[in-house]
């Protein structure tokens, strides 16, 4: 479960220490929690309208640990207000120039990360970490985040969702994570699936043992973004499926260069080059070289 910070926590039920977990819509300045509240005032002063404001809770999943935050969106900006004890960090990003988004998504436990440079001129990272039945409360940041345009688009949505069809026999899952993950307007360039990359690590006994070096990932190209979805290493595969994912957007407008490299293993990495000295590299095997090669041709 999600760490609680309060006092008291183990004692909580099981349904409280799940509420306790959930991102929380603040409504009211009066329900603005106290450590939050001078923060608050000096950055909107002077401003009448009241904005959406979300809590997400402090959170130790997945051997990490998140702090809690208190965010909203106003003027094309996202402020992430974070609470370390007593001291509050703010940092500002401008929506229309973040580096890129990530989305986690793994049964009860969801989080989103954002990266790019704030209004002081730094580049930062902020991850809000919350219980996935609340993920519906970041919909709107979600969408501002990644642009999606403010009028309905001309693209048609079933012609590029085909695009994709293709993987309906062999990752049936990503496909439609791939599906829901594109943006209205966008146009399908191309995608590359990866199934999970395992090698033999020893034999004991007459038994071949194998290690997951690379999970099972897919690569779609957009005439508008990058967006890589995989399965999350740490979760253990069952019956050759893991839960949940995580996707990874890219703003074109982020990518710096592209690389066809080598691994020691004999494998291929797509060496993806970004802005503020980003770097990701993706890993696939020996034999997509002709379809990495014709995919990194469709990036700038």
């Amino acid at each position: 479960m999600t760490h609680i910070e309060q006092s008291g926590a183990s004692t909580l039920t099981g349904s409280k220490q799940t509420m306790a977990s959930w991102a929380r819509v603040i409504e009211s300045p009066e329900d603005i929690p106290p450590a939050y509240q001078d923060a608050y005032a000096a950055i909107t002063q002077g401003k009448p309208e009241f904005p959406t404001l979300i809590l997400t809770p402090a959170s130790r999943e997945l051997s990490r640990k998140i702090s809690e935050k208190l965010l909203w969106t106003a003027d094309k900006l996202l402020t992430v207000l974070e609470r370390d004890g007593k001291q509050i960090t703010v940092h500002q990003f401008a929506l229309d120039t973040l580096r890129d988004v990530e989305v986690g998504t793994i049964l009860l436990y969801s989080w989103i990360t954002i990266s790019g440079m704030t209004q002081t001129g730094e580049f930062a990272v902020s991850t809000l970490a919350f219980n996935t039945a609340t993920l519906r409360h970041f919909t709107s940041l979600l969408e501002q985040a990644r642009e999606f345009p403010a009028k309905a688009p001309s693209v048609a949505p079933h012609t590029e969702h085909a695009k994709l069809d293709y993987l309906q026999g062999s990752a049936y899952k990503f496909m439609n994570f791939g599906k829901s993950s594109l943006r209205p307007d966008a146009h399908v360039l191309g995608s590359l699936w990866q199934p999970e990359i395992r090698v033999k690590s020893f034999d004991l006994l007459g038994v071949k043992l194998y290690r997951t070096i690379s999970t099972a990932h897919l690569l779609i190209i957009t005439d508008k973004e990058i967006t890589l979805i995989r399965d999350d290493a740490r979760i253990k595969s069952v019956r050759g499926s893991r839960h949940g994912g995580v996707w990874r957007y890219i703003p074109k407008r982020s990518l710096v260069a592209t690389e066809i490299g080598e691994t020691t293993s004999d494998l291929l990495t797509m060496n993806l080059f970004l802005t503020n000295d980003g770097h990701l590299d993706i890993l696939f095997a020996a034999e997509q070289r002709q379809a990495l090669s014709e995919i990194q041709m469709l990036l700038p």
